[in-house]
């Protein structure tokens, strides 16, 4: 480093001699973020790393699940991904509160079973043809009461995912929200 002083990234202050920072020094700007570090921690006794690692799967499929994998994998401006983030936050949330819903936990969709389950899913099928979309699913708090035949091929996290972040919505009678499934399409939204 000819003629510059080497100064900390973090405080941008020169380190004491022989107590480098903790973080490390830079010529000039910080390098390029390329990458998201994901830390969840529990104050709660006896909670079991295997919840602790779906908590991370499920907070990293619904950052993916908002902005895609490109997004996430390519930083090319950390505040606007900052600023996209934001559209999960209260989907993330959902997964911290204490819910009914037990998806997050076991990998697999909350069901209701109908008691006019065919007609329901008769009616489902025709809209989902007159829209012209394979992924239909009708949600009653939370969870499936009847769906198409291609959203139930959907992998796991996409269906566990998908009607968690139709439950952190807020109400509406219609909404046009573009989604990327983290395992079947990371990198094109769906409409």
């Amino acid at each position: 480093m000819r003629g510059r002083e080497a100064r900390c990234i973090c405080c941008a202050s020169q380190p004491l001699a022989g107590f480098p920072c903790f973080v490390g020094v830079a010529a000039a700007a910080p390098p390029p973020v390329n990458s998201i570090t994901l830390i969840v921690l529990s104050s709660e006794e006896g909670t079991s790393e295997l919840r602790l690692e779906r908590m991370l799967h499920m907070v990293f499929g619904a950052m993916v699940l908002i902005v895609g994998l490109e997004e996430l994998t390519n930083i090319r401006n950390v505040e606007r991904l900052k600023k996209e983030l934001r559209a999960s936050y209260c989907l993330i949330d959902s997964f911290l509160g204490n819910s009914e819903l037990i998806g997050d936990l076991t990998q697999c969709v909350d069901c209701v079973i109908p008691p006019e389950g065919s007609a329901m899913q008769e009616t489902l099928s025709g809209f989902a043809e007159a829209t012209g979309t394979a992924f239909v699913s009708l949600l009653v708090s939370g969870r499936v009461v009847a769906a198409t035949e291609g959203w139930w091929r959907l992998g796991m996290p996409e269906a566990v995912l998908l009607p968690w972040l139709v439950g952190s919505l807020p109400p509406q009678a219609a909404r046009d929200y573009p989604v990327y499934l983290p395992h079947g399409s990371p990198t094109v939204p769906h409409r």
